[in-house]
């Protein structure tokens, strides 16, 4: 697992994807914010264009200037500082349940073990809030992200 040292998750290894928790207003991380809202822009309106693609990322944006606690917006950094991929998600509650949901996620080129570290955090942000699952919305390689990381598939339309 990778070591905490402030802003920044260290990697297992030189050369490794680093994982970065960004938070608006913060000095090291906060430049990176503007990058993020145009990634997960073009995210939405590639992938969830039906949900109204300028909602979700104004939500996501205010949630990330409010610090809401129950965010999380990582940025995937390549070895040489390049934005690379993005993942956000949010604590839901129904009825008592709490489970976190990936609302994005998105590695531009290969990274190693970049997505199993980010599943792991996401675990443990999950577990921190009290939360018993986590669920994703995909439109396309349901099949894989079952194999790699235990997901199942709910429902087709």
């Amino acid at each position: 697992m990778a070591r905490r040292e402030g802003w920044a998750l260290v990697p297992y290894k030189d050369g490794d994807v680093l994982i970065v928790r960004v938070d608006p207003f913060d000095r090291v991380t906060g430049p990176l914010f503007p990058y993020m809202i145009k990634r997960m822009m073009d995210f939405a309106r590639i992938h969830i264009p039906e949900k109204n693609p300028e909602a979700q990322v104004r939500d996501h944006a205010m949630r990330a200037c409010a610090g809401d606690p129950k965010f999380l917006l990582l940025a995937f950094l390549a070895p040489d500082g390049r934005l690379i991929g993005h993942a956000t998600s949010l604590i839901q509650e129904d009825y008592g349940t709490k489970w976190l949901f990936v609302t994005q996620c998105k590695l531009d080129e290969p990274g190693g073990d970049v997505m199993d570290r980010a599943i792991q955090l996401g675990k443990d942000f999950a577990r921190k809030h009290g939360a018993v699952g986590i669920d994703m919305l995909t439109k396309r390689s349901d099949g894989a992200w079952a194999r790699a990381y235990g997901f199942k598939t709910m429902r087709h339309l």
